[in-house]
């Protein structure tokens, strides 16, 4: 890391800090998490970036569900949602438009305007950053979310109690269809034995029955003068 790359980091988290602070009342309590979303250099640790937009990512694409899921709408409409919001233009465009560009650290020979695809995988971090430090708060990324317009048009903030209400009912529905595909499997196998049984019962039978009638010509052939 260059010595002019350090001098300015300092401010410029601070100022990173203030911004996203002014965007969603959220204050961290690890600056260090905040610095390795915003550092795509990977000088100070290794894909700390990619990693936490990893993570961001999905969580992002959870909230995006969690909020559509209540809406009643088709899956289409989900798949869309998270198509439209999720996407690299769009997260890039909430960056730029909130001046979050203007902190994400890049290499010191780097010149002109941050890529789409940096905006977008450091917007993704900052959302794993947040989760993070928040210590797994969801309402709290929700929030920044919101204030990055990131969120289902019309269904506004669920509060967190509701929050992980969803998330149960989703765990109960969940389970309740595993639960429905082991009994029809337990069914599908009983009925399977079932089965067996009786198509064994019927062999026997006949092999019973033929036993029987080789016996009853055996015999007539025998008592024949």
């Amino acid at each position: 890391m260059s010595s002019k790359q350090s001098d300015i980091m300092p401010n410029e988290l601070g100022n990173a800090k203030s911004l996203i602070q002014d965007l969603a009342g959220y204050r961290f309590k690890d600056e260090n998490i905040l610095l390795d979303a915003l550092d795509t250099t990977g000088l100070r640790v290794q894909q700390s970036n990619q990693r936490l937009a990893l993570l961001g990512d999905a969580i992002l694409k959870f909230i995006i569900l969690d909020d559509w899921y209540p809406t009643g709408t088709p899956k289409g409409a989900g798949n869309d949602h998270v198509s439209r919001i999720g996407s690299n233009a769009n997260l890039a465009a909430a960056a730029r438009l909130h001046g979050i560009e203007a902190y994400v650290l890049t290499n010191p020979g780097h010149r002109g305007p941050v890529s789409q695809a940096t905006l977008s995988t450091t917007v993704e971090a900052i959302i794993g950053a947040v989760y993070l430090d928040s210590e797994k708060d969801l309402d709290a990324v929700h929030t920044f979310m919101e204030a990055l317009g990131l969120t289902v048009p019309g269904t506004g903030n669920v509060p967190a109690q509701n929050r992980k209400t969803l998330t149960a009912a989703f765990s109960s529905r969940a389970l309740d269809g595993v639960l429905r595909f082991v009994r029809y499997q337990v069914n599908m196998a009983r009925h399977a034995i079932t089965s067996y049984r009786i198509r064994m019962r019927k062999h026997n039978i006949h092999m019973r029955m033929a036993d029987s009638e080789n016996a009853i010509h055996t015999c007539r052939r025998g008592c024949v003068p």
